[in-house]
């Protein structure tokens, strides 16, 4: 669908915040293990705690969802991206270079999880908050992953993960 929109009700989208003097390449691993195994609708990970420095993780969001590669690119390179995203929603392109919608999901937005879909594969990095909301996300994504026609991506801040690494589709 070509009119879908990100889901601002659910999602909060990273900040434009300044961006760290070179990249970690650490970062790149996220990354590919965001992408691994696309055919899964729903996979969850405990965030490392290197990756909380916030610039550095708004700016692999920004990255990721192709808002830093828009901002580097000319008019030509603008549409283009465009171009591929919409594409991308109809069905075309690969998972390898998908371009993602990444947001963080915190508490007062529980709610509208039990609505939400994704028109893209989505990175979700939980903001910290108490264990019984976290419980409350995972559930309600796990409940919902059987719907999702794209792959979601869910990072848990360690402060907040569970104790022991789980398999939320189990």
């Amino acid at each position: 669908m070509l009119s879908a929109r990100f889901d601002a009700a659910a999602l909060r989208p990273p900040a434009r915040l300044p961006l760290p003097p070179s990249p970690d390449p650490r970062w790149a691993q996220l990354s590919t293990e965001c992408r691994a195994a696309p055919q899964e609708p729903l996979r969850v990970a405990k965030l490392p705690h290197w990756a909380l420095e916030p610039a550095a993780l708004h700016a692999w969001l920004r990255e990721l969802d192709a808002d830093l590669p828009l901002e580097r690119a000319s008019a030509l390179g603008r549409m283009g991206l465009k171009l591929r995203a919409k594409l991308q929603d109809l069905g075309w392109g690969s998972a390898a270079t998908a371009i993602w919608d990444c947001g963080f999901l915190g508490e007062a937005a529980l709610p509208a999880l039990a609505q939400f879909r994704p028109r893209r594969p989505t990175v979700i990095v939980l903001d910290p908050m108490p264990q019984p909301h976290v419980d409350t996300a995972l559930q309600t994504l796990v409940r919902n992953a059987p719907q999702f026609a794209r792959p979601v991506r869910v990072w848990v801040p360690p402060q907040s993960a569970p104790p022991e690494p789980t398999d939320p589709l189990k």
